[in-house]
């Protein structure tokens, strides 16, 4: 099936070499306005980071240009401003083409890893998120233990951050062992990555 990939996983916690795993194209979920990613990472166990995808927006919308084709304010101004083309008085009205609405703006991205350690399929998948919400296990200090349980660090996260050209880090997933003293990784990821926060509940943000 073309639409199926086989993928080479390899079993931390395993006696054998190797696993194999098969998996469908990388689109999970879609609806006219979004769309959600996936993509295979390293952990102890299989796992999957996320991006959640908004499709590229309308632009602009100029109803002084609607009225002058003589376009009455109806329905047919919200098609227009979602970007659709319309038959108004037998003739196909391109919004676009039309100067009705401007051009379109890009859609927004948030991607989420899960459980990882730094891995280049997790870099491909969020490239260019506005937030990108990163497992920090370990602070930098436990970078070989972090390793070794195929988590990541402050230092990873951040690094991440940097080198998917992300907006803003949110660090989660954070070890107990740092219930006291968490803003100790955010510090560490701002050496790297300055937009950082750690996540806490209920936390709100606005994407503009």
């Amino acid at each position: 099936d073309e639409n199926k990939n086989l993928i080479i996983y390899e079993d931390l916690e395993s006696d054998q070499p190797n696993s194999t795993l098969e998996i469908k194209e990388d689109m999970v979920f879609e609806t006219k306005k979004y769309l959600i990613k996936y993509s295979l990472v390293i952990h102890s166990v299989p796992n999957f980071a996320y991006s959640f995808i908004e499709k590229p927006r309308p632009g602009k919308f100029y109803p002084e240009r609607a009225k002058e084709l003589g376009i009455p304010m109806s329905n047919l101004w919200k098609k227009l401003q979602d970007g659709e083309v319309i038959e108004f008085q037998g003739k196909v009205i391109d919004p676009f083409k039309e100067g009705i609405i401007g051009p379109k703006k890009p859609g927004r991205k948030i991607t989420y890893t899960g459980d990882t350690m730094p891995c280049k399929s997790l870099i491909d998948l969020g490239k260019d998120s506005e937030i990108l919400i990163h497992e920090s296990t370990f602070a930098k200090d436990l970078a070989e233990t972090a390793k070794e349980k195929a988590h990541s660090t402050s230092i990873d996260a951040a690094n991440d951050a940097k080198n998917m050209n992300a907006k803003q880090l949110i660090l989660t997933h954070i070890s107990s062992r740092y219930q006291e003293d968490a803003v100790k990784l955010v510090e560490e990821a701002k050496e790297i990555f300055p937009n950082t926060i750690m996540a806490k509940d209920l936390l709100e943000i606005t994407l503009k």
